[in-house]
């Protein structure tokens, strides 16, 4: 009999040891008197610290405290065994919060509770992703601001909502059953036919970029994402798109390549080199007219671009690199020079350089650098004979 009871003993403790859940005993004065081993890694604590020493409360945060409390208060006025199930936010030795889930029960013909413990941290987090998702989802869909069609292979329209009715200053009535190729630039219609015959149940999302006409007159840049609905044998019966103006984009996309233009001209016609120098990864980028006031090609430099500081005359070196040292540490707004490079014939090339550091991190480390330099080797020689001549 003794060793039957101390053999389920055993098993019991095996049981309790070895749970996955924290589990912890618990006197009826809320007195911790015996923890397992994955209490300490839920609470941070060894048992000798719980043990005899700690309430149970004392890992509840207060404002949770109360609850549970009266989970025990139930059990003892019952007398009787008992379960009960609660949430609570658990405090941990470093003031970290975890969520967890308590079962508590009575222990048979005593005055004890077994409490076990499950952190639900992970599993509440995901569940507060997926409300968050879905909350966001149902204010899309309540408060949709994007242009959301259906529409049939022909065009014809078949659902709209009503942003792509205030949009087109049409009403319902007035678009479903029509195609939306009525719509578009006649120009751009062919984009589009080719854009929709081109999802399949391979590829069954696009997006597509175009112009449309409003009953004004005024015509306006698009940009829709179409997906193909298919049926069950895997064939487009239907798309469901969502749109959104882009004329301010692509305005400014235009405004910006015509002034990209318009720079490269003048960088084209003034002669000048350009470099950008990120310090952080030591990437060097230069243009073509780098390389050719050197003598070189593009595509001979473009793969040794730390070559530069060795192109330097070596009188003028140390120069150089000052100038350049006391941009990139402040001491000055700009870093200008005049020095000689080495050219691919073994000539010295004359440059005037002038470059500025354009980002600097949080401490003021400089993170990128740009310039552009300029062969006035003429310009140096034609002072030099005036110079020359004024002696004479």
């Amino acid at each position: 009999m003794e060793e039957a009871l101390q053999k389920s003993e055993e098993y019991y403790r095996t049981i309790f040891e070895k749970s996955s859940t924290a589990m912890i005993i618990v006197d009826e004065d809320g007195l911790v008197s015996i923890v397992n081993s994955e209490s300490e890694a839920l609470f941070g604590r060894p048992p000798q610290e719980i043990e005899g020493k700690m309430r149970w409360d004392e890992f509840i945060a207060e404002k949770d405290r109360e609850k549970l409390w009266e989970l025990f208060r139930k059990g003892q006025r019952k007398l009787k065994t008992t379960t009960a199930q609660h949430e609570a936010d658990l405090i941990d030795r470093w003031g970290g919060v975890k969520r967890g889930l308590f079962w508590a029960s009575i222990i048979p013909r005593t005055r004890q509770y077994v409490v076990s413990v499950t952190n639900i941290t992970e599993q509440k987090r995901m569940e507060e992703a997926l409300r968050k998702s879905e909350e966001k989802y149902r204010t899309l869909v309540e408060d949709q601001t994007d242009l959301i069609c259906r529409f049939l292979p022909d065009g014809t329209l078949t659902f709209v909502n009503e942003a792509y009715c205030r949009y087109f200053g049409r009403v319902r009535d007035g678009l479903v059953g029509q195609s939306f190729m009525s719509l578009i630039p006649e120009e751009d219609q062919q984009k589009v036919r080719d854009k929709m015959a081109s999802l399949s149940k391979d590829r069954p999302v696009a997006t597509c970029v175009h112009r449309v006409s409003l009953p004004n007159g005024e015509v306006r840049w698009q940009q829709w994402t179409d997906r193909a609905i298919l049926d069950e044998r895997g064939e487009v019966f239907e798309f469901q798109s969502s749109g959104q103006d882009i004329t301010e984009r692509k305005l400014a996309e235009e405004a910006l390549k015509e002034n990209e233009e318009r720079l490269k001209m003048a960088v084209d016609g003034a002669n000048l080199g350009i470099w950008d120098w990120n310090l952080v990864t030591g990437e060097e980028i230069f243009n073509e007219k780098w390389a050719e006031i050197l003598g070189y090609s593009f595509h001979e430099l473009k793969d040794h671009l730390g070559i530069w500081d060795q192109l330097v005359h070596p009188e003028d070196r140390l120069n150089v690199k000052k100038a350049l040292q006391d941009h990139l540490d402040g001491l000055t707004s700009h870093c200008e020079m005049e020095h000689r490079m080495r050219s691919k014939d073994g000539r010295w090339v004359w440059i005037h350089g002038r470059g500025k550091v354009v980002s600097r991190d949080e401490t003021g480390r400089p993170m990128r650098m740009t310039g552009v330099i300029q062969d006035i080797t003429e310009i140096r020689k034609f002072q030099k004979a005036l110079l020359e001549t004024t002696k004479s």
